[in-house]
């Protein structure tokens, strides 16, 4: 797994979209690739679609603190006013990730749980994009004073929000280094006033970390752009947060720190086909993913919202719709908003506090109306005075159709380009260099989990398309790419083994010059799901053993 991408320089960063960019050069390898593969009858499949809710709960006492122990029998659901029967349930304490064994150096995984991923996980985002410069440093300097008091157990990722995504520290690694890290920075910076901080040169021996506690790439927005915030940047860093934890197991928790929620607040309608006309009538630069795309995967991906508003106190005019607006969103997905308050470290800690202990459950809709309507839903707890935080409901999105060719090819370059992996499949790749006499021979080792890419045909076989993308990337520029489509046919026997075993495929690529990255691609073509895997080349640069 990507082990995070460093926060840097904003030449160095602004090259992130440069680079999304330049995926285009990739479009006449990918059609090809698109055609060849069409034109065949394929048998006809047996496709049986159990529409499963799932609801992440957590259960407060009256002081605030985690109701543990409640069974099954303790809630109840009710869909539209509906009573619904629990399909599953479990109870989910996210206490101290277990130690893991060292992996295999030259092996490369997106697998969240073999990666050291606790099973709640939380997510700070700091936004520098959609925020107003004063309220950016006020928020930092809350920050710094919620990491003096961050727990070893916390697991918690840190995330900036600027001209793109950038991870700072990711959830997977020990908390322990960031509180090392504002202890270094600390004692460097005693005997300064809180407001020169910002100005302050690095101190904590990561220069990820020094950037962003010193603030030295604050976003400069003073006044409101005249065409609204930039959404397009702001829903491709929710969708890649999404792709990321999409099978996190467990409770997801996403505390973005900002004063305004950019235009996401046009995905809080009730009726999905108002909102795609919304999308369609914004400019082309400001519209990043379909409303449909975005809402298909934050429901999937279950990801609980909470808003920490940056502003603290302070009440700038014509902020009322904002606000409603933040807790809107946060009711919808089970979170809270800790809005008109100083002390924005306290709303960061209760979110993070939330996640300790909850409650995960799913249900079979006994509804037919798949139409993309806000349905809501409401869960209830026999436990006297008790709080339930809960999502508010969900859109009851019909069964998705394959992307075009256009959004398809859309979806390779944002998920190439992104600094964190897709997970919705999981794959691992075991990656060997040797020194060839016309220059450096890759050899990958691809394990995949293709259970969920295939369907039941009539004639027992199990079957599935999919297809893997090998990208290498120097910097901004792509400097090759290398296709492979699988069709799988598989007779009950081999789907038992595969089951077993897993599904090893093994690729040859020649390591190009310059290189400095590797991004393997997996894609479900019947549902566009997708897992991704980046690789720093640097090693595989030079020593590899010749053949």
């Amino acid at each position: 797994m990507r082990k995070g991408s460093a926060w840097g320089s904003s030449q160095k960063t602004a090259g992130t979209w440069r680079r999304a960019a330049l995926f285009l050069a990739l479009l006449p390898l990918l059609v090809a690739h698109a055609t060849n593969s069409q034109g065949q009858e394929k048998p006809k499949t047996l496709r049986v679609v159990t529409r499963l809710v799932n609801v992440n709960v957590v259960v407060l006492d009256a002081q605030g603190h985690s109701v543990k122990g409640l069974g099954k029998e303790d809630f109840a659901i009710s869909d539209e006013g509906r009573p619904q029967q629990v399909d599953f349930f479990s109870s989910v304490e996210n206490a101290q990730a277990a130690s893991h064994a060292a992996a295999d150096p030259d092996t490369y995984t997106n697998n969240l749980e073999a990666s050291g991923a606790t099973p709640s996980v939380t997510i700070l985002l700091f936004d520098a994009l959609n925020s107003w410069w004063t309220s950016q440093g006020y928020a930092l300097h809350r920050i710094r004073k919620f990491l003096r008091q961050i727990e070893r157990e916390d697991h918690i990722g840190v995330y900036v929000l600027s001209d793109g995504l950038h991870v700072v520290h990711p959830f997977t690694r020990d908390s322990s280094e960031l509180v090392a890290a504002i202890h270094r920075y600390d004692e460097k910076h005693s005997h300064r006033s809180p407001e020169a901080e910002e100005e302050g040169e690095g101190s904590t021996g990561d220069p990820t970390l020094d950037r962003f506690l010193t603030g030295k790439d604050l976003g400069r927005r003073f006044s409101v752009h005249a065409n609204g915030p930039p959404l397009t940047v702001t829903t491709r860093a929710l969708e890649a947060i999404c792709r990321q934890l999409a099978k996190a197991p467990g409770r997801k928790t996403l505390i973005w720190v900002t004063d305004s929620i950019a235009g996401v607040g046009q995905f809080l309608g009730r009726n999905l086909s108002e909102m795609e006309r919304l999308w369609r009538e914004l400019p082309e630069n400001q519209k990043g993913p379909s409303t449909e795309q975005l809402i298909r995967m934050m429901n999937d991906a279950n990801i609980c919202v909470y808003l920490v508003d940056s502003e603290g106190l302070g009440m700038t005019f014509g902020r009322w719709p904002i606000q409603g607006a933040m807790r809107e969103l946060t009711s919808r997905t089970g979170g809270r908003a800790f809005i008109n308050r100083n002390d924005l470290e306290t709303g960061i800690r209760r979110a993070v506090e939330d996640s300790r202990y909850t409650y995960s459950m799913a249900f079979a809709p006994d509804h037919n109306l798949w139409n993309g309507e806000w349905r809501k839903l409401e869960v209830k707890v026999n436990q006297p005075g008790a709080r339930v935080l809960s999502r508010a409901g969900y859109f009851a999105l019909p069964e998705a159709t394959p992307l075009p060719e256009k959004r398809r090819l859309n979806l390779f370059r944002e998920i190439a380009a992104s600094p964190v992996d897709a997970t919705a499949l999981p794959l691992s790749v075991h990656l060997a260099a040797v020194r060839t006499g016309d220059g450096t021979r890759l050899d990958a080792r691809i394990r995949m989990d293709v259970l969920p890419m295939l369907t039941l045909r009539e004639d027992g076989h199990w079957s599935g398309t999919f297809e893997l993308m090998l990208i290498q990337a120097a910097g901004d520029q792509i400097v090759g790419a290398t296709p492979r489509g699988v069709h799988a046919d598989l007779k009950p026997a081999q789907y038992a083994t595969i089951a077993e075993k897993g599904w090893d495929l093994p690729m040859q690529l020649k390591l190009l010059a310059g290189a400095r990255e590797l991004c393997v691609i997996l894609h479900d073509e019947n549902t566009d799901a997708v897992g991704s895997v980046h690789i720093p080349l640097a090693r595989y640069n030079q020593g590899a053993p010749a053949q």
